[in-house]
């Protein structure tokens, strides 16, 4: 036998291990001196079914063992822990990665658009609102303020640099034909603008990221209206906004809303539906941002 091994008993808990061990031919030359070996225990390590634990699973030792393995071999200890996965393993993995990514980024991606869009939103409204407010505390009220030419870039002009841009930070206003329309409009410095064609009312385009697209309503152009009187008739082109009510028809029902919003003649109907949800857009928004 190479080597043998003979367990002494120490006080208490304590044991020790005297190890001889020699080559086949005993040579003096690879003739190793004993060691000693101290061994901390406080139950025996040895039972019955001893399990090995460098192994992918707790697998009892062979019958006719007499001592415990912790691998078979060298390889097999490199096979469990250096080789972990082979190539068709790891294809698998980044396929259900790659599955799995695709399903649940998309919602992500919408639901940061529209918290992102949201905060835009809320901002502008109550900017706009401080504005108004100044505005007729400086100039008098709305009621008395001029209209000027209507659809006519001059006047949408006159009214954005007049009773808007004095009270805001903004960079510049410009006059433009936008969708047709003559109107003008404001930048502001973080990146939004809001355009304004004059009729009965001031139509007041808010876009929420600029000269960026889609430049879709509903999706970052939401729709606004403004009247001197605080009132205003409700139609596919006129929402409810700053100190506008609708007067003389029925208020629309949230699924008329809804399918209003669906339709890019009508898209005013999405400023509504973000107006009755506090500016939130609510789960069943019809639109994509």
């Amino acid at each position: 036998m190479p080597c043998a091994a003979r367990a002494l008993s120490g006080g208490g808990n304590r044991r020790l291990a005297s190890l001889n061990c020699h080559t086949e031919d005993n040579s003096p030359k690879y003739r190793m001196i004993g060691n000693v070996v101290g061994l901390e225990t406080t139950t025996c390590i040895f039972t019955d079914k001893v399990y090995s634990l460098f192994t992918t699973h707790h697998s009892l030792k062979r019958p006719g063992a007499t001592h415990v393995a912790l691998c078979e071999s060298v390889g097999s200890y490199f096979r469990h822990w250096c080789g972990a996965f082979t190539l068709a393993e790891v294809l698998i993995t980044l396929g259900i990665i790659g599955v799995v990514a695709a399903m649940t980024m998309p919602s992500l991606m919408q639901h940061y658009k529209r918290q992102q869009a949201t905060a835009r939103i809320k901002k502008f409204v109550s900017v706009i609102n401080q504005a108004l407010i100044s505005a007729e505390n400086d100039l008098g009220p709305r009621e008395d303020w001029v209209i000027g030419e209507m659809d006519n870039s001059d006047s949408a002009y006159n009214f954005l640099n007049t009773y808007i841009k004095p009270y805001i930070k903004s960079a510049d206003i410009e006059k433009r034909t936008l969708f047709g329309r003559n109107m003008a409009t404001l930048r502001f410095v973080y990146g939004s603008q809001m355009s304004v064609k004059v009729g009965a009312c001031y139509d007041i385009w808010y876009d929420i990221n600029g000269e960026k697209g889609p430049n879709e309503k509903g999706k970052d152009i939401f729709v606004f209206i403004l009247c001197k009187n605080g009132g205003c008739n409700f139609n596919s082109n006129q929402v409810r906004g700053f100190y506008c009510a609708p007067t003389g028809e029925q208020f629309p029902t949230h699924e008329q809303l809804i399918d209003n919003c669906k339709d890019r003649n009508r898209g005013s109907y999405c400023t509504i539906l973000l107006e009755q949800n506090g500016y939130e857009f609510p789960k069943d928004y019809p639109l994509g941002l």
